[in-house]
């Protein structure tokens, strides 16, 4: 797999692979994507297998149906977010999703749970390698109403000092204890030599 750049016109790449003794040899890597996933129709949504993407102004709308659950899951993401951290605010993508929950709109923490617990769901923060955002999921009838909080939460979040305060702290407390995982902190550490100063190498919890 390799990254490449959004406005990249090729699509065969010549990347620098590391090899063990330090020299670097060129790896063609093929880009290709789905006829259907190059246009842009704003009128109808696009089909990728069963997924239904809709392209709008700044924003891309994906659906896959699920028949037969009654619920739906809305999710809001924003990419190329977490991939800014530096060495200096490692974790602030987290600490951000995580105190949008505390207040937003108008809304505390408890009366964000219950308008979410009202439609059927609770808002999960969501923090990826390369996205952040927030999800739930909800009764089907109820669709639009969770994707309003959704927006509320990521447009309007109150980021009260002290609430900030309460998150920065629990998060420096899993941050600590996370050393003490035998799995996910070698990992950690094995990313971070391999992408030194990078967000990609950068722990999600901070230090």
């Amino acid at each position: 797999m390799a990254y490449l750049p959004r406005d990249a016109a090729a699509t065969l790449a010549e990347v620098e692979w590391p090899l063990e003794d330090g020299a670097a040899t060129p790896v063609a890597v093929a880009i290709r994507l789905p006829a259907s996933a190059q246009r842009t129709r704003p009128d109808r949504p696009d089909r990728i297998g069963d997924i239904a993407v809709l392209r709008l102004a700044g924003a891309d709308v994906l659906a896959r149906a699920r028949r037969g659950t009654g619920l739906v899951s809305v999710g809001l993401y924003f990419p190329g977010v977490t991939v800014r951290e530096t060495e200096h605010n490692a974790g602030i993508s987290r600490l951000l999703t995580r105190s949008a929950l505390r207040g937003a709109g108008g809304l505390d923490a408890d009366q964000l749970a219950v308008a979410a617990e009202s439609l059927g769901g609770s808002i999960a923060a969501m923090v990826g390698t390369e996205t952040l955002g927030w999800a739930m999921s909800a009764r089907a009838e109820a669709a639009g109403e969770a994707l309003a909080l959704l927006r509320t939460v990521a447009a309007e979040p109150t980021l009260a000092p002290d609430a900030v305060g309460i998150e920065r702290s629990l998060q420096a407390d899993d941050a600590a204890r996370a050393r003490d995982d035998m799995f996910q902190y070698p990992l950690q550490r094995v990313l971070g030599q391999a992408f030194p100063g990078d967000g990609y190498g950068l722990p999600s919890l901070g230090e």
